[in-house]
C-alpha cells in the first residue's frame, strides 16, 4: 500500500503552480552524532552551549600590531553571533507568525552574553586574527575557516580570520570582508553546514538538510544573511531541543516567502525518512530511520544467498510502498521479498537492497566531472555498486555521457580486474583486464578522455573456464546498457 507521511500532504496542498524557490540550509554532518549514544545532540558545537547558559566565551588572539583594536573585534564579534538569532526574530515578527513559533521566539529575542576571556581553558572557542599565509596552510588554501578540535595541539574550535583591511585589498574589491568571512564561520561554529556545491556534498547532514541548494545563503555565496540562514537556525535549534510542540507536529512554512519548503523537527517534508549510511563496507550496511526528531538504526550483515548480486539487481521489479514529498521511492518491495530502502542527497541517490535482513547490494547514482582541454568539463551520470557475497567485495561503477560515451569498471577481490569503455552509441571500443581478465586486455579503438590504463597485471590463468569470463563480460554490457538506456 502506498503512504505519505502527513507532512509530504501539507505540503502538497501548499504548492501552486509556481516554480518555488528554493532554500538552502543544513546542519553538520556530525551534529546529531552524539544522540545515536543517548546523549544531547550538537555537543561538539556552540549552538547547545548558547541553549543552554546563554553565553559563549571566546578568546580573541590578536597579533601584536592590533592590539589597540581589541575592543572594536569584541564587538564586532558580539554582533556578528548576535545576528545568527535575531534576523530570525524580526522575520518571524514581520511576517506577524509569533503565535506559530511562541515555543522559540524568545529564544531568538534573548540578547545571550559573548564573554571574552584570557586563558584557554575559560574559553569555549577560539578567534585567531593572522596573516593569510598563514591560515591559508591551516584552511586548505581558503582566506578564512573554522576548526574543529583535533585533541593534540588544538583543544577547542578555532576560526582563522585575516585582519579587516587585508580582506579589502583582496581581489573580491571589498565584497569578502573579514566580517563577511566571521559571519560564515560562527555559522560553521553553530553547527551549520556549507551550501556551495564543492563542499556541501561533503559536510552536510543528509536528513537534516533542504532538499535544494541555493545561493541565497549565508553558508553559501551571500554577502548578507537571508531567510534561508534563518530557516538554518530555526531547524538547527528544533534538532538541538527536539523540541515538541504543535508547529512541529504539524510542520512550519519556510521563512522564505516565495519557498513552500515545509520543516518538522528539523526535517524537509520533502524529504524521506530513510538514510543508508555510506562508510566501511566489510561486515555490511547500516541503515537509519528519522522520524519527528528520533532516530533508530539497523544494521544489515552480507548475504551469500546471491552470488552474482549486480546480475540480481537487473532483475528486481519493484512495487513502491512509501514516497517522499517530491514522489520519490523511499521504500520498495521486490518481487521476490526484496526489501528497497532509498535515501538522496541533494544530487546524490542510493539504494540499498535486503533480503531476509541481509544486505544484497548497494547502489549510488551521482553526478561526475571529467576535466576536458581549455577547462571544460564534461558532466557524467555515475552508477556505483557494491556488494560482499562470500566475504569477498564485488565492485562495478560506471559512468556516461551522451558527448563523450562512457565506461565501466568491474572488480572483484583476487580476481582482478575488467574495464570496459564504450562510445557514444555504447559500442565497446576499448577493453582492459587484469587477473582472470587479462585475456580482455586490447585496444580495438579508442575513446578519447578517460586518460591510459595501467599495466596488465597476470596473464589469463588457463584454469579458469575461459566461458565463464567472457559470461560476466557481456553481463556487464548488457548491465551498462540498461543502467542508460
Amino acid at each position: 500500500m502506498k503512504k505519505r507521511t502527513l507532512l509530504a500532504s501539507v505540503l502538497l496542498l501548499l504548492c501552486v503552480a509556481m516554480v518555488a524557490q528554493a532554500t538552502s540550509w543544513g546542519a553538520l554532518a556530525d551534529y546529531d552524532l552524539e544522540a545515536n549514544n543517548g546523549q544531547p545532540r550538537g555537543q561538539k558545537y556552540l549552538l547547545r552551549k548558547v541553549l543552554d547558559e546563554g553565553q559563549v566565551a571566546v578568546q580573541l588572539i590578536l597579533p601584536p600590531e592590533l592590539e589597540q583594536k581589541r575592543t572594536p573585534y569584541e564587538k564586532t564579534i558580539t554582533t556578528l553571533y548576535r545576528k545568527w538569532f535575531l534576523l530570525p526574530a524580526q522575520l518571524i515578527t514581520e511576517q506577524k507568525r509569533e503565535e506559530e513559533f511562541a515555543d522559540i521566539l524568545p529564544l531568538l529575542k534573548e540578547t545571550f552574553t559573548v564573554n571574552f576571556v584570557q586563558e584557554e581553558n575559560e574559553a569555549d572557542i577560539v578567534f585567531r586574527i593572522t596573516d593569510l599565509e598563514f591560515i591559508q596552510k591551516k584552511c586548505e588554501g581558503a582566506p578564512a575557516c573554522y576548526l574543529h578540535p583535533d585533541g593534540k595541539d588544538r583543544k577547542l574550535p578555532e576560526i582563522l580570520l585575516p585582519p579587516e583591511n587585508l580582506l579589502r585589498k583582496m581581489e573580491s574589491r571589498g565584497r569578502f570582508t573579514a566580517s563577511v568571512m566571521g559571519l560564515h564561520e560562527i555559522g560553521h561554529s553553530l553547527g551549520l553546514s556549507d551550501q556551495y556545491a564543492s563542499a556541501a556534498d561533503r559536510n552536510t547532514h543528509v536528513i537534516y538538510s533542504s532538499v535544494d541548494r541555493s545561493k541565497d545563503s549565508m553558508m553559501n555565496t551571500s554577502l548578507k544573511m537571508t531567510c534561508d540562514d534563518a530557516d538554518g537556525i530555526i531547524n538547527l535549534i528544533d534538532i538541538t531541543l527536539n523540541a515538541q510542540s504543535e508547529r512541529n507536529e504539524w510542520g512550519w512554512r519556510s521563512l522564505c516567502p516565495q519557498s513552500k519548503e515545509v520543516y518538522s523537527y528539523g526535517q524537509s517534508a520533502e524529504r524521506g525518512t530513510y538514510y543508508v549510511v555510506l562508510g566501511n563496507f566489510e561486515k555490511g550496511m547500516k541503515m537509519l530511520s528519522y522520524d519527528k526528531g528520533t532516530s533508530s538504526g539497523n544494521f544489515f550483515p552480507w548475504s551469500s544467498a546471491v552470488k552474482k548480486p549486480w546480475l540480481w539487481a537487473q532483475k528486481i521489479q519493484e512495487t513502491p510502498l512509501e514516497y517522499d514529498g517530491r514522489n520519490r521511492p523511499v521504500l520498495a518491495q521486490g518481487d521476490h521479498n526484496e526489501t528497497i530502502y532509498y535515501s538522496y542527497t541533494y544530487n546524490k541517490q542510493v539504494k540499498l537492497v535486503v533480503i531476509n535482513g541481509q544486505a544484497v547490494y548497494v547502489e549510488i547514482l551521482s553526478p561526475s566531472y571529467l576535466r576536458q582541454p581549455m577547462s571544460r568539463y564534461v558532466k557524467f551520470n555515475t552508477y556505483s555498486f557494491i556488494a560482499r557475497p562470500d566475504n569477498e567485495e564485488i565492485f562495478v561503477e560506471a559512468r556516461f555521457s551522451d558527448k563523450k560515451g562512457g565506461e565501466i569498471f568491474y572488480s572483484t577481490e583476487g580476481d582482478g580486474y575488467l574495464n570496459l569503455r564504450f562510445d557514444k552509441k555504447k559500442k565497446v571500443v576499448d577493453e582492459y583486464g587484469s587477473g582472470k581478465f587479462a585475456i580482455f586486455s586490447q585496444d580495438i579503438g579508442g575513446v578519447a578522455g578517460f586518460g591510459t590504463a595501467g599495466p596488465v597485471e597476470s596473464k589469463f590463468d588457463k584454469a579458469i573456464a575461459e566461458e565463464e569470463v567472457k559470461n560476466t563480460r557481456e553481463e556487464l554490457i548488457r548491465w551498462f546498457v540498461q543502467h542508460y538506456q
